[in-house]
């Protein structure tokens, strides 16, 4: 519930050599569901930086196993500033399901 809603995800983006005019999204929901030992997570927003989906998720599954705080997930949210998630999911099985304009 953290990332839902209008936030700058600036510390969740990777740097692709320029800087990104706006880094203010929107996520309107995320879902997560479990099939045996797999979980299979879902973002709906209005647009994605670059890494971002794999940067919550590697932030959500460390706040899961205890080793992350949400209130640091909540602070790099709060605004701009030097602070970056550095921790990123593995690429392997993320996938684009479909655009909706």
């Amino acid at each position: 519930q953290i990332f839902i809603g209008s936030h700058d995800f600036r510390a969740f983006t990777a740097n692709r050599g320029k800087p990104v005019a706006d880094s203010v999204r929107r996520i309107t929901a995320i879902r997560v569901a479990r099939s045996g030992h797999s979980l299979a997570l879902t973002f709906e927003g209005d647009g994605f930086l670059y890494k971002m989906v794999r940067m919550l998720t590697g932030a959500g599954v460390r706040v899961a196993e205890g080793r992350e705080s949400a209130d640091r997930l909540r602070e790099l949210l709060a605004g701009p500033g030097p602070d970056k998630w550095n921790r990123v999911a593995p690429a392997g099985g993320l996938y684009l399901v479909r655009v909706l304009y």
